[in-house]
């Protein structure tokens, strides 16, 4: 294989499984809200009028943008944590690849050292 994906291990296993599951849980995610909130404002609207959603919607927007602000970058933690991941599955494969090589010219030591230093770096950020 040529260098221009670092991990396609990582890529073929976690990240499409991710992926695939995300995508069917999108229809779910999405419908599911929106329809509850349109079933409750128009229910709460024939008993109080339209100001009642009005101030609901608002409300939730409101507290959607307070969350947004608060929050931490979620996403960005995700990202970093799936390419330590695949840096970590890229060294066992590299050990896997090449182990008579390791074992030919002795260097199970610096191999050792490598994953551990790996592994650390995964577990620490």
């Amino acid at each position: 294989m040529d260098s221009r994906i670092v991990n396609p291990d990582q890529i073929l296993t976690t990240d499409v499984e991710k992926w695939s599951a995300s995508l069917s849980n999108l229809y779910l995610n999405i419908s599911k809200p929106c329809l509850d909130v349109f079933l409750f404002a128009k229910k709460l609207s024939e008993s109080t009028g339209y100001e009642g959603p009005a101030i609901m919607l608002s409300w939730s927007l409101f507290a959607a943008v307070m969350i947004r602000l608060i929050s931490p970058p979620f996403g960005k933690f995700v990202a970093i944590e799936q390419e330590l991941e695949g840096k970590f599955r890229s060294c066992h494969s590299s050990i896997l690849d090449s182990s008579e090589e390791i074992a030919f010219y002795k260097g199970n030591d610096w191999e050792e050292q490598r994953l551990n230093s790996s592994f650390n770096v995964f577990i620490n950020k």
